[in-house]
């Protein structure tokens, strides 16, 4: 999948040399065109959304079938809620992973506000983002499962193995937007050019990456299970909402900041008139007494 474009580009290379067109051939060749190419978004940004919704759809199908408890399990437990509180770690992980394919797709979305158009290389990594975040349910189960097993260490697999799947679908997406800042003039939309945006955008995208990372080297320390992570996952709504309100807060100072620039621009120039005029006065007075 990474080599797609590489592939594409040398089959189409060959192509035109067998037909005789070798000079165009080789200007199909050169690895500027990987970056130089560009296109409209709509049609990534439509599949993007549909990969995320069947992700999520997966999770809630599994639960559905699988843990809602039938008449033979709720006469083993003795009651309903006995029966539903046996599977409390997958209802649990179930939650953590929902809320990591939602967390996700909004920075895709998010993202993609400011990304105008697409290169080979943003539709690749943006690629690599869809198949790793393909493999959540897959996750969801393991935690689920094997997340409560600490003595026989498939608890602490079980979580490296969530915050490995994490880590690698929310690291390609902030690698798409370092590759649009670097052609920012032809991939960003000239609003997302400033640097608070950028940096509030790299540090929106590093959130997951870091924070699956340092779990995943704990559990090489110390054994986890899986409502360590589950509630650090489900623990990420509080954290948005926190960079949302910083960046908002920074905005209305940035706006405000820029308003009084303005003012006082506007100030000065209304200033020079009556400057203008007072020399004017000035000058007229000193002629009229050397003439006296």
């Amino acid at each position: 999948m990474m080599l797609e474009p590489v592939l594409r580009q040398i089959g189409e290379a060959v192509y035109h040399c067998v037909r005789g067109k070798t000079r165009y051939g080789l200007r199909v060749m050169r690895p500027s065109r990987l970056v130089s190419e560009t296109a409209e978004t709509s049609r990534l940004s439509c599949f993007s959304d549909g990969v995320y919704s069947i992700v999520a759809t997966l999770i809630i199908l599994d639960i559905c079938v699988n843990n809602v408890p039938t008449a033979a399990h709720v006469q083993m437990h003795g009651s309903v809620v006995n029966a539903l509180s046996n599977d409390a770690p997958v209802f649990l992980s179930y939650v953590g992973t929902f809320v990591t394919v939602c967390l996700l797709w909004y920075l895709h979305h998010t993202m993609f506000r400011h990304i105008r158009a697409q290169n080979s290389i943003v539709l690749t990594c943006n690629k690599m983002a869809l198949l790793f975040a393909g493999y959540l349910p897959i996750v969801f189960k393991l935690t689920g499962q094997f997340g409560k097993e600490v003595g026989t260490g498939n608890s602490s697999l079980a979580v490296q193995v969530n915050s490995a799947v994490v880590f690698l679908a929310s690291v390609w997406l902030l690698a798409m937007w370092i590759v649009a800042s670097c052609k920012k003039s032809e991939l960003l939309h000239p609003s997302a050019h400033n640097t608070m945006s950028n940096v509030f955008m790299i540090t929106h995208l590093s959130i997951y990456p870091v924070t699956s990372l340092v779990i995943f080297c704990l559990c090489f320390i110390v054994p986890i299970n899986s409502d360590v992570i589950n509630w650090v996952q489900i623990g990420m709504i509080g954290v948005f909402i926190l960079m949302k309100l910083l960046r908002n807060v920074a905005q209305k100072r940035l706006e405000k900041g820029e308003a009084e620039i303005s003012m006082d621009k506007n100030q000065q120039l209304s200033e020079i008139p009556t400057n203008a005029g007072s020399f004017r006065a000035m000058h007229e007075g000193t002629a009229t007494t050397t003439a006296v």
